[in-house]
């Protein structure tokens, strides 16, 4: 105030006020050099800060490095999924979409249950999925009943035992006489162990209903780490359990699609420069309209007829009249 108060006063006559003037100019001197320290502080400090920050966003940086270093350490462990061959395999890019667009609403692991009949396709499409997923753990659990659920388990758990110490842990569980305490132990070793592993896919194949597998279901995500689970199923109730967030229905294929797939089979192997005529496309799409829309069912046909060279009619009346033989033929 002192130094402001000086700074502003009006002057006097020069030969009554050389004292204020000395004043005054000591007083300008004195804030030009704290208005300089000022400065030379705001920049020390400036640069502190910045110091500061290129420290934590180095430790941040190496942290990440050194969990991604861990990750990429980590073997890729994958299931047998077996799917047709390109030449054969129906494309349906329109429930790919639908499976992607459901695991998308929600950054937190999720259930999705693909629903339909017998031989829709639910299983090779899961597992279609799964494979065109970056995912480090993809693992494909048999969920007919509670022995196929554990017998998947336990091949899990031995896919995931790859280190020495994790392999003596699992061969000291499975030495446990108590089948439940054996159960338990290895859920427990596989929920420790895929939470090492960020976005793993698991696909729960032919799932009855969730009361018989309940206490062996990953209900609680956050227990067994981040991922995602496809779950196939017959159940058309299943959209009611607490254990689905959502459902994709797998509905019958449309004429064009029964067509691509029973013509990508039919011509497997043969030469593509003789293409088919009109007559024998036309003969195609009449006798598709008798056979079930599903891939499973034109999917048997077409291979049937490609192995046989049964006419069209000939099937068409054998499998009607459901003869035993021909039951079994398409089975081999």
């Amino acid at each position: 105030d002192f130094l402001s108060n000086t700074l502003h006063k009006k002057e006097k006559p020069r030969e009554t006020n050389q004292g204020n003037e000395k004043i005054r100019r000591a007083a300008v001197q004195l804030i030009q050099i704290v208005s300089g320290l000022k400065k030379r502080t705001l920049y020390l400090l400036a640069l502190l800060f910045i110091g500061i920050g290129a420290l934590v966003l180095q430790k941040v940086s190496d942290n990440k490095q050194s969990q991604l270093k861990a990750l990429l350490s980590l073997p890729s462990i994958h299931s047998d999924l077996v799917i047709p061959k390109d030449a054969t395999f129906l494309y349906r890019p329109d429930l790919i979409a639908k499976i992607d667009e459901k695991f998308k609403t929600s950054e937190r692991a999720q259930v999705i249950a693909l629903i339909g009949p017998g031989g829709a396709g639910k299983t090779i499409l899961a597992r279609h999925y799964a494979l065109t997923q970056d995912a480090p753990v993809v693992w494909e659990i048999s969920a007919e009943s509670k022995e196929s659920l554990m017998s998947s388990y336990e091949d899990l758990a031995e896919a995931l035992a790859n280190e020495e110490a994790d392999k003596k842990r699992l061969r000291a569980i499975n030495e446990i006489n108590k089948s439940k305490e054996r159960e338990t132990k290895i859920i427990h070793f596989i929920k420790e162990k895929l939470k090492t592993y960020p976005n793993w896919i698991l696909v729960y194949d032919n799932l009855e209903k969730f009361t018989d597998i309940t206490s062996y279901f990953p209900s609680d995500l956050e227990v067994w780490g981040s991922g995602k689970v496809l779950v196939t199923t017959r159940n058309g109730n299943i959209h009611n359990s607490n254990y689905v967030d959502h459902v994709v229905p797998i509905g019958p294929l449309n004429s064009d699609q029964k067509y691509v797939l029973f013509c990508k089979i039919l011509k497997q192997g043969k030469d593509e420069s003789s293409p088919m005529t009109a007559f024998q496309n036309e003969e195609i799409k009449e006798f598709l309209k008798e056979i079930p829309p599903f891939p499973l069912d034109v999917s048997v046909a077409a291979h049937y007829l490609k192995s046989t060279d049964t006419p069209y009619k000939q099937y068409l009346e054998s499998s009607f009249k459901n003869n035993k033989d021909f039951i079994g033929l398409q089975e081999n």
